[in-house]
């Protein structure tokens, strides 16, 4: 006799029959018509569970809780504008901008929340804090721009110098044992030789004239520019004692009297002074030559030249600059000169030739602050900043993407923008100099009102 669990057994086989013959049109397929939806349907429950749990803990690591920001020294922003406040003494005090909040938080990298208006709406308000002028945004410090930093000057109709943070600025022509030949002023009186990264002053058109002829017109250039270089010795005639009386340690020869002898490599001179004679280089042997009351170089034997006994009378530093007089480069108008500083303890690298287009992007300054030579335009990788340690002074600097450098006068206010000292660069005063000064940022008045 046929049972009801047959017949409900008979039922569901030929149900699943009809339906393998609709939706697979066999009668009897190897596998369940509806395996694979049934799969699909849980590998996407699968899927939305994990997105729900992803959520969460994206929840719980942002720290957007109900009430997590709701302790002294939170910085919370407004989800909706952007504004930012710091919740003191269970009040949410406006600040002036994102710096002033974590400055006046009171605590090394603040914890900051993005909470929605609504779930403030219900909050005391404080008075508004901060420092005007402080930064509005502080990338994170994996944004930290370093070195190198590259100087550059533009010739075209004015002279403009541009300083590139965390670049080298355009692709250029390395200068080499090449010189430049440059001025800062409109009359080009004074004029600076650059040469392996370092200028040298001519003060005396006259000396330039003799080293570089009198058709030698010098370039136009930044002080801003010129500033980024560290100086070597004026190249000028030598200040000397009794020049033209007989020196007493060569006798048929005067002081002042520049004599050389020719070897294998070359041409040696040396400037005879009443003690003895002092090696010069082929440089200052030029200036010396124009200079009144010197001459002319005339040739001596080795030999005579070795019975001379060495001077100490010329004073140390004062044969600086190249030994031969360089070739010059030029800059054309639509070109640059860009020295490129990698390491604050060496001179910069100088090249020419790169685009003056590649500055286009710069931010434009006043050029001038209180009497110190700015660079006319300083451009920073939008949403980068460069820390960096003012030397001599162990204070550091915040140089933002705005074209403003902002001081921080302590470790509590490095700490407290949640900076680590670490990352600050090392980078030359004079580039630091020549860029326009913010705010200092402060947390003292950072957390007084505005």
């Amino acid at each position: 006799m046929i049972s009801r669990r047959d017949q409900l057994q008979s039922y569901q086989f030929m149900n699943q029959r009809v339906i393998s013959a609709f939706v697979m049109r066999e009668t009897d397929p190897a596998q369940s018509p509806l395996r694979r939806g049934i799969g699909a349907l849980f590998g996407g429950l699968m899927v939305a569970i994990l997105v729900a749990a992803g959520f969460g803990i994206y929840g719980v690591l942002t720290r957007t809780g109900a009430n997590q920001w709701q302790q002294d020294g939170s910085v919370v922003v407004e989800r909706e504008t952007g504004a930012s406040f710091v919740y003191l003494r269970s009040r949410l005090n406006p600040a002036l901008n994102f710096a002033s909040a974590k400055l006046a938080a009171g605590r090394p990298n603040p914890p900051v929340y993005r909470i929605a208006a609504k779930s403030l709406a219900g909050t005391p308000r404080g008075v508004t804090i901060g420092i005007a002028g402080a930064p509005a945004s502080l990338p994170e410090p994996a944004r930290q721009t370093g070195l190198p930093w590259a100087m550059c000057a533009i010739t075209a109709d004015r002279p403009t110098s541009v300083l590139v943070v965390g670049a080298p600025g355009p692709t250029g022509t390395a200068l080499g044992n090449r010189g430049l030949l440059v001025t800062d002023n409109p009359g080009g009186e004074i004029t600076h030789l650059v040469w392996q990264g370092r200028k040298f002053r001519i003060p005396e058109r006259d000396t330039s004239v003799a080293l570089f002829g009198p058709n030698q017109t010098p370039i136009r250039i930044g002080t801003a520019w010129l500033n980024a270089l560290p100086s070597g010795a004026d190249i000028v005639p030598f200040d000397i004692r009794n020049l033209g009386d007989g020196s007493d340690a060569a006798p048929g020869l005067d002081i002042g009297d520049i004599v050389f002898t020719e070897t294998g490599g070359g041409r040696q001179f040396n400037l005879i002074l009443n003690d003895g004679r002092a090696p010069i280089t082929a440089l200052q042997q030029v200036v010396l030559s124009a200079a009144e009351g010197f001459g002319e170089p005339r040739k001596i034997a080795v030999n005579d030249l070795t019975d001379i006994p060495e001077s100490r009378a010329l004073p140390a530093g004062a044969l600086g600059g190249p030994d031969q007089v360089p070739p010059l480069a030029a800059i054309a108008r639509d070109e640059s000169a860009c020295a490129v500083t990698t390491d604050a303890a060496k001179p910069p690298a100088v090249s020419v030739g790169g685009p003056a287009s590649a500055f286009n992007a710069a931010i434009p300054t006043s050029g001038n602050a209180g009497g110190r030579p700015l660079a006319d335009r300083v451009q920073v990788p939008g949403g980068r900043f460069a820390l960096v340690r003012v030397p001599g002074s162990g204070g550091f600097a915040l140089v933002t993407d705005v074209g403003l450098s902002h001081p921080i006068p302590n470790l509590d206010a490095l700490a407290g923008l949640g900076y680590n000292p670490a990352i600050a660069a090392e980078v030359p005063t004079a580039l630091i100099n020549s860029i326009p000064a913010g705010v200092t940022l402060d947390p003292a008045a950072a957390g007084q009102p505005a």
